[in-house]
Formats: C-alpha cells, sequence, structure tokens
C-alpha cells in the first residue's frame, strides 16, 4: 500500500501545472542555448570573404567564387564584397557577371581607382567600347601603375575605332610611367598584330606571360599565332593553359576546335563545338564548323542543318553555301542543292 500511495504521489506531482510549466521553461532554455551556439558556428560574411582570398591566392578561383557569393549573401551592400566577386568572375571569364557585380561596387565606392579600373577591364573584354571611358575619368590623379592600365584601356578603344597611331602614342606613355605594366604590353601586341609584326607581338606577349603566368589574354593569343604557324601540339597547350584561368571564356574554346580541326581530331573538335553551340546556338562559325565535321561523318542532314543556321547568321560566308551544297545533294534535295552552287557561281 505504502508503494502504491507513493508511486501515485509521484504521478500526480509530476503532472501538476507548476511541474509542466517548469520542464517548458527548461525546454525553451536550452532550445535557445542550442540556437545561439548553432548561430555562434556560423560563418559570417567575413569569414566567407577571408576564405574566398584565400582561394584567389592559391589559383581556386571556383571556390572563390562560392566563398564570395555567400559572403554577398550575408552583407550584399559591402562593396569590398562585389568588387571581390567580380574580380573572381573576371578571372574566370564570365564578364557579363563581373560587370554586374564591378557595376554594384563602384555604385557604392565610386570614387575607389581599382574599382574603376576593373569596372573598365571589363567592358574591354565585353567590347563595351562606348562604357570604358566612363570608368576612367580622374584617372590622371591615380597611382602611376593603375594610370598606365587606364591609358592601355584608352589604346584598346582606340584600336578598337581603327585608330592605331593614337593608340600607339598612348601606350608608349603607359610604358614610359610603368614599363612592366601587363595592360599596357598587351595593349602594344595588339598594336604590333595590326602592323603584321608577328615576330615582335610574340615577343612582347612572351613578356606578359614572363610577368604574369595566368595573363590568359596573352596565353590565347600566343595559342592562336602558334596555330597559324601549324604548331598544333603548342597551340593546344597554350590555349588550355588560357582556358585553365578564364574557363567561362568561349574564345579559347572556338580556337582550340579550330586547332583539334587542324589535327584531325575531329571528337575533341566535336566536344569544344558542343561547349560553345549550347552557349551560342545561333553563332554563325561555330555552325559552320560542325557542319564541317557532320559532312565529314557523312550526317548530311545534320551537316546541312548547321550549315543552313550558320548562313542565315552570315549570308555572305560562301564556304558555308558548299557544305549545304553537298549535304543537300547527298540527300537527294538537288533543286536545294544546284540553288547554294549558284549562289557561290554568282558571287564570284
Amino acid at each position: 500500500m505504502d508503494t502504491n500511495r507513493s508511486r501515485h504521489y509521484r504521478l500526480r506531482h509530476a503532472c501538476s501545472p507548476s511541474v509542466r510549466w517548469f520542464r517548458l521553461l527548461i525546454g525553451a532554455v536550452i532550445l535557445l542555448l542550442g540556437t545561439t551556439a548553432c548561430d555562434s558556428f556560423s560563418p559570417s560574411a567575413d569569414d566567407y570573404l577571408a576564405d574566398g582570398r584565400k582561394a584567389t591566392a592559391a589559383g581556386d578561383t571556383k571556390s572563390a567564387i562560392i566563398s564570395f557569393k555567400n559572403a554577398a549573401q550575408k552583407a550584399p551592400d559591402n562593396p569590398e564584397i562585389r568588387y571581390e566577386l567580380g574580380l573572381a568572375y573576371l578571372r574566370s571569364g564570365s564578364f557579363v557577371n563581373a560587370e554586374k557585380e564591378l557595376t554594384r561596387a563602384v555604385e557604392m565606392r565610386p570614387d575607389d581607382p581599382a574599382y574603376n579600373l576593373a569596372a573598365a577591364r571589363t567592358e574591354v573584354r565585353l567590347r563595351n567600347w562606348a562604357d570604358v571611358e566612363t570608368y576612367l575619368e580622374g584617372s590622371e590623379n591615380w597611382a602611376s601603375d593603375l594610370q598606365a592600365s587606364a591609358l592601355a584601356m584608352r589604346a584598346r578603344v582606340q584600336l578598337s575605332a581603327k585608330q592605331t597611331d593614337a593608340a600607339r602614342l598612348v601606350v608608349n606613355e603607359a610604358l614610359a610611367m610603368s614599363p612592366e605594366n601587363t595592360d599596357a604590353l598587351y595593349a602594344r601586341a595588339v598594336i604590333e598584330l595590326t602592323d603584321d609584326d608577328t615576330a615582335a607581338a610574340r615577343e612582347t606577349l612572351t613578356k606578359v606571360t614572363q610577368l604574369d603566368a595566368k595573363h590568359a589574354q596573352a596565353l590565347g593569343m600566343l595559342g592562336i599565332l602558334e596555330y597559324y604557324a601549324k604548331n598544333y601540339d603548342e597551340a593546344s597547350s597554350l590555349l588550355l593553359a588560357a582556358r585553365a584561368v578564364e574557363y567561362a571564356d568561349l574564345e579559347s574554346t572556338l580556337a582550340l576546335a579550330r586547332v583539334y580541326l587542324a589535327q584531325e581530331q575531329y571528337d575533341q573538335a566535336g566536344e569544344e563545338l558542343a561547349k560553345l553551340l549550347a552557349a551560342m546556338p545561333n553563332a554563325w562559325y561555330p555552325n559552320y564548323l560542325q557542319s564541317l565535321i557532320s559532312l565529314r561523318e557523312r550526317d548530311y542532314r545534320v551537316a546541312l542543318q548547321h550549315s543552313e543556321t550558320a548562313l542565315n547568321a552570315n549570308p555572305e560566308y560562301l564556304p558555308a553555301y558548299f557544305v549545304a551544297a553537298v549535304a543537300a545533294a547527298a540527300l537527294g534535295e538537288y533543286e536545294s542543292a544546284r540553288t547554294r552552287v549558284n549562289k557561290v557561281l554568282y558571287s564570284t
């Protein structure tokens, strides 16, 4: 009996309102402590920013972008984070994303020379020539190396307008100010190529890569020069090195496809062209190159489709008419083939 009464007392006491309230209170405190502990271990924007910078220093641009994006989610109005994310996108070759982030950074910190120069460099890569000067106002007051880079950006704009002599003067001024400025040296190489001085351009581009082993533009340009010199192994090596840096840029992908075609490595060429066509399905030159591969593989319908896409984008490119004519004839579409042959005959 005593045992039963003791059990009954404990059960009734355990179910009393005061005890239930106390247990709820203890549970809430434990839950609050657990949440606080979790929050204390959640990385901050500064933590992600530091991680991104470490990844950048290690050459891991993909990881850097992830870290900087996480930092931006934590602190969306932090200009330093936007700047670092924009630079990472610029290094990767993702120029549209770089433009977006660097524009935001400049809006938040409009007087910072480094921010403005990075934005100008992005507009150069996008060939948005009219927007470059927007970011270079007041550059005459920047530090000498930044001034030299700003002058190089101006020279690139002048070259786009075929003002070669004016660009030459500006680049000479930049190099007098900062002889090892890679922006200015690369602009000089572009001028040398415009002058058809391939030997001088090769020497200048080599110097750029010696100063900056990850200068993707210089690596890519050297690869193209090797391609034209029919040094295909060296060309592919340089172009792969360029793409390893700017992995999101498509120019080196197109150049690689051309190298592989010259080497008759059709499978590799097809892989590169597939990447290009996924990003730019209506681009005329990748479609034309793919039509050549399809024609060789006797996939005439696909060859005809790609050659027609190329011609829709660039109706004046006569070699695509030849491919279309051959493919159409192989498919028994003789009237279509005759029309394309006549286009070539009457255009010469």
